[in-house]
């Protein structure tokens, strides 16, 4: 049985089978970054993030209400955050401009 407390067991969990599985799950249910969503953007989800840190809650490990699809940017921001939860040094974030912004997209249909 895995301590998700401890950074090893924690990198085993993320290339286990079982958390591959619930990230394509969410992946699929969730295509875009929930983040980039509230901020009116669109960028494709990247990673599948725990909203309550793995090794705050491991009961939580596989709860899909704790589970969220963030972009390459915003889950680097969160990771960072919670200083990079394999106690890890802090490293520069590099924000990724979005691709898309749901302002510019729908523009033509506004002006119509």
């Amino acid at each position: 049985m895995l301590n998700l407390k401890n950074p090893e067991d924690r990198k085993k969990f993320y290339k286990s089978k079982e958390w591959y599985l619930a990230a394509e799950q969410v992946k699929r249910e969730e295509p875009l970054c929930r983040m980039c969503l509230k901020e009116g953007k669109l960028e494709p989800t990247r990673h599948v993030d725990h909203i309550i840190a793995l090794q705050i809650r491991p009961d939580l490990a596989f709860e899909r209400t704790n589970l969220q699809g963030l972009c390459i940017s915003h889950h680097a921001i969160k990771t960072n955050q919670e200083s990079n939860g394999f106690g890890a040094k802090k490293r520069k974030t590099k924000i990724y401009k979005p691709k898309w912004n749901i302002d510019n997209l729908f523009q033509n249909v506004r002006d119509k």
